[in-house]
């Protein structure tokens, strides 16, 4: 696999692992103060609602990022430079730098490298 396949599948993965985090501890939260029955997080319903919920996190958090990248670009953080205009430079004074980030390391290939 190329190396920016890799840091695709990484940035999506890292995204559902905090999902799936969050998942857990609405879990917790409703066995311990809702009372919820341990069966139902065991049934097709709950596993269903979780692939959906984490699905939405990867979609919403990929909306954010490029919304993010969209802003920071009009404003001037981010530019590309480099003979085949391939690397992003962003800018440390970027509020949205991580999201930034987040964007170019979820789009793969498209951009080249990143430096900050």
């Amino acid at each position: 696999m190329a190396p920016s396949t890799i840091e695709r599948w990484r940035a999506h993965l890292l995204i559902a692992a905090l999902a799936g985090m969050l998942i857990q501890c609405f879990v917790l939260v409703s066995l311990l103060a809702l009372r919820v029955p341990e069966a139902f997080f065991t049934t097709i319903t709950f596993r269903v609602w979780t692939v959906v919920a984490v699905a939405t996190a990867i979609l919403s958090a990929r909306k954010l990022a490029d919304a993010a990248f969209r802003a920071a670009l009009a404003c001037g953080y981010v530019r590309m430079t480099g003979i085949d205009r391939r690397t992003v430079v962003v800018s440390s004074d970027c509020a949205y730098r991580r999201l930034v980030v987040l964007h170019i390391r979820l789009n793969g290939n498209r951009y080249g490298s990143v430096h900050g």
